[in-house]
Formats: C-alpha cells, structure tokens, sequence
C-alpha cells in the first residue's frame, strides 16, 4: 500500500513537472555550440548578462592557457554552471567545456531575497521531517545556506538558497546529506536530493576474505605520532578517529562524537577485532595513507584541501561506507560486509571528496555516474599504486558472500549496473531527486542510481586501462586531469569523455584508444 502511495506522488510530481511553463532561460553547451570567433570574448558572450569569476587558471609550458570560471549574475553563482576555456600560445580557443545559461535576466529581475539565510535552512529541515520517519529522532549537522541562482527542470531562472546539512539518527545510524533550494522569494522547494557520496608503529590487519597481515612486518609499519609511551593514528596527513560504533545523529551531533585520534600503548595496536576483521583502525590509516600518497607522488597534489580524517566504527553492524562533505567515514558491516576500510573502499570514499574541490562533479543524473564511476577507478588505481596490479573488482575484498560489488570488465555480471549510454534512464530531475530520498523501487524504472550508471565509465576505463601501451595509472592520469580542468558541475556522459579524450592529448597519449573504449560503451567522440 505505501509502495502504490509513493508511486502515485512520484506520478503526480511528473505531471506537475510537465505542466508548468514559465519564461525560459537557456542552457547552452560550450562543446556543442559554433563560435563566431575563437575569441575568449566569443565564449563569455554566449551568456550576455552575467559576469565569469575565474575559479582557478593555468598556464602551460607551450604557451597554451587554461581557465575554469564561475557564471555569475549580478553577484550571485549560476549554481553548477562553469565555462573552462583551453587557448593556445595565440590567444586563440582550442578547447571548451561546461555549460552556460543564457537569458537569466528574462526570469531573474532582481537578486533581493525575502527569506533570510536561517529561515531557508528551517523550510529545508521541516520538508526533510515531513518526508522521512522517526522525525523526532535526527540530529542536524553543517548546516549552511547560500544564495544561489536555480536553472530548474524546465530552464526556469530562480534566485534561490541551496541549504546543505548532515542529519542522522542515533541508531542504527541513517545519514543523509541534504542539498536544497528553497525559492529565496516564496520559500517554494525547488529541489530536494540526498547527495551523501556512499561506499612507526604496528600491528594486525585484513579481514577473512584477504587474510590476516601485520604492519611492520607484511607492510611498512603505520605512520603514528607519539608522547611518551602513548602513540596516536595521527601524521602530518592522515588522522583516523575511533567512533566506538556510535552515530552522528547523537544529541550534540557530530560534536558529541570522539573527534581525538585513536590512541594506544606504543608501539603495537590491537585495537580491535570486529565482525572478521583484525584492526579496521590500523587498516584504515594505513590505506588513507596510501591513497594520500598516491595523489601526492602521481600527480603532486593532495586528494583534499585539509589532511585526511578517517572516522571507523561507524554507528553499529553499518554496512556502508561515506563522504560527508569534509571526512571519510567507515562502518563494521554485518551480514553482506566485513568493515569497509579495505584499500579500494578507502580511496574511493576519499575520491569522493577529490571530486568535490576539482570538477564538482553533481551526485546525479549522468554527471553523478561519472562522480560515482571516477571514484571506482581510484580504487583501481590505489590498489595498482600500492601492489603494482590490480583486478579491476570494486569492494572485492570487502564483500562476504559475492565476489565484488561492482565488476568493470562486465558491469552488467551485478545484475543492477549498465554498460552503455543507451540503458541509462533520468525521467526529469524533480521526480528523480525525490527518487534518492524515498528510495522505492519504482525508482529503478524511470532513474538510474548513480552506482549503476558509474558501469558505463567503469567499462570505458578498463578498456583503456588494458589497452595495448596502456595500464591503470596511465589510464587514471587522463580522468584525473580531466577531473582537475575539464570537468563541470553539470557534465554530461558525452562531454566527460571529450574532457578525457582532450586530457590524452595534452599528456601525448593515444586518443584514438580512447575514442575506441568510449565507442564500446555508446559514446562517439
């Protein structure tokens, strides 16, 4: 009865959707659009009436420039809309990529808002209780309000809020990263989505599946601090926190938790076995130290703006691994996991977070895909930095009774994940961002999950990856840098692999490869 209720207002919010009609803006495509000139003025002008703060710029040893910019009107973003702009030694265009809306002015007359910033996050709050059970139990974290301009499912301009908060319940442990915009002029909700991006000292680690091993003797010893005789998991990089399987939805919320790294006598920690696992702490810290010295050596950048902090033992018997928007948080598993701070687990939920402070990547419709996809293929990549190989099996070490969760060779072996651009489903964005809120199973049908459309990228990087003069860091060097320059907010299947495609060219790889791996999974570059 309640899956038929749920339906019925899915049906209703489409219906909604396609009836209402309103002076449209438009949403132009850098990469598609004809340029009058290969000016940079030719590209800014596509969008008349706002301004491009520049978010980052780059100059190359060939003389060839880079720049990602923000569209702006009247002071305020352009939410999700970037321009990156690629000219040669001339000043001339080589490269475009993002989107741009024009015509905002037709919708948007003035940017003066009715709500204030704490009134927008209230609205926010009490539409998220009224649509989620045990109201009364979630705690509210970060939680933040920016004034923002909205591109709605139609073009529709609006001068909005996007509310962000963390909410959690004490037990069993329910995070939820809530992304709202609130109408700044009527206090209308717009659009509502969960986007919380899911999945020298020594001692014991692994789990059943991979086997026992000990760091300093198997491994290199863990990189800890120490006073006296008292260590922590702390470097210069990497924190990791023991949470003693509480939630963040206690009632200081994320406050009320243990914040202090996990201390131990020096120099052997055993802290502690758990559901098949011998130290899910050391193992944490360990593989966090891996993935932030991947980054580091490859590319010389670090994965975050801040060090890394790991929380571990998250909530209890939480079979789920997240990135909350500043951490990478880590639980015990239960029945379909053992605790999910294996290598490639880690370094995907930590690439969660690389993501957010490159591209910005949206967690939904098919830029949520390649988010979800990009972070699969780090976990490749981590295993091959720290191993040499890798088998192309995402949370293979982690899973109790399957041989992974994932499989890039063949995505469709889950029985859930797609393989080509022609399988992937998004009926509007208002009926699918309720989807990733209610999370029935008519969804299935009419939007496809973000962890199942990450197969069509997944297969595309494999295919490189085993290509002929090709292995997993050379593959993984194209999609970071099209992560770091090519890549916006609003990235579509089709504009992600020409930003990988252009990223080939600027590192001297072969294009022609990977127009061929792209070609297998329905994308003609």
């Amino acid at each position: 009865m309640q899956g038929k209720k749920i339906t019925s207002l899915l049906y209703i919010v489409l219906a909604c959707t396609v009836m209402s009609q309103a002076q449209a803006a438009e949403v132009v495509s850098l990469a598609q659009v004809k340029l009058k000139s290969l000016s940079t003025d030719a590209v800014y002008s596509l969008a008349a009436d706002s301004t491009f703060s520049v978010i980052k710029s780059e100059n190359l040893k060939d003389g060839s420039s880079y720049t990602k910019s923000q569209q702006m009107f009247k002071g305020v973003p352009v939410w999700g809309y970037q321009a990156v702009v690629s000219t040669d030694s001339f000043g001339s265009v080589m490269n475009r990529h993002g989107y741009v809306v024009s015509g905002i002015s037709q919708d948007v007359q003035d940017v003066t808002a009715k709500l204030t910033s704490v009134e927008a996050i209230a609205f926010a709050k009490a539409d998220f209780m009224k649509k989620n059970i045990r109201s009364s139990e979630w705690i509210f974290d970060n939680m933040n309000a920016v004034k923002v301009i909205f591109i709605d499912d139609s073009n529709v301009a609006k001068l909005a809020y996007r509310v962000s908060f963390l909410a959690d319940t004490k037990t069993p442990g329910n995070p939820f990263r809530g992304e709202f915009y609130i109408d700044a002029k009527t206090a209308k909700i717009l659009q509502a989505r969960n986007i919380l991006a899911n999945h020298d000292a020594t001692g014991p680690g692994g789990n059943l599946k991979t086997g026992k091993y000990h760091y300093g003797v198997d491994f290199p010893a863990l990189d800890a601090t120490a006073n006296g005789n008292q260590c922590q998991l702390k470097s210069t990089n990497v924190a990791t926190i023991d949470l003693k399987n509480e939630g963040s939805g206690n009632p200081n919320g994320d406050s009320g938790l243990n914040t202090t790294p996990h201390t131990f006598t020096c120099s052997e920690n055993t802290d502690r076995e758990i559901n098949g696992a011998y130290s899910p702490l050391n193992d944490a810290h360990f593989f966090g130290t891996t993935v932030f010295n991947m980054y580091q050596t490859w590319y010389g950048v670090n994965p975050l703006k801040t060090s890394l902090t790991l929380r571990v033992h998250y909530a209890k018997e939480f079979e789920n691994a997240f990135w909350d928007g500043k951490q990478m948080t880590f639980g015990d598993g239960k029945d379909l996991f053992y605790p999910l701070v294996v290598l490639d687990v880690t370094a995907h939920e930590v690439s969660h977070g690389f993501t957010e402070f490159n591209s910005g990547l949206e967690y939904a419709n098919q830029s949520g895909g390649i988010n979800e996809a990009f972070s699969d293929i780090a976990g490749e990549a981590a295993e091959y930095f720290a191993r040499g190989k890798n088998d192309f099996l995402v949370g293979g070490e982690v899973a109790k009774n399957l041989e992974a969760l994932r499989f890039m060779a063949d995505p469709t072996k889950d029985g859930k994940s797609i393989d080509n651009v022609s399988k992937f489903v998004w009926t509007n964005d208002t009926i699918c961002m309720l989807c990733t809120i209610l999370r029935n199973e008519f969804c299935a049908s009419v939007c496809t999950d973000v962890h199942h459309s990450s197969g069509i990228y997944n297969k595309a990087f494999h295919l490189i990856a085993t290509s002929n003069g090709w292995d997993t860091k050379k593959a993984f060097d194209i999609f970071v840098l099209a992560n770091q320059k090519f890549w916006t907010p609003k990235t579509t299947f089709a504009d992600g692999a020409k930003g990988v495609m252009d990223a080939a060219g600027q590192l001297k790889y072969n294009q022609d490869d990977v127009k061929k791996a792209f070609a297998a999974v329905g994308i003609n570059l």
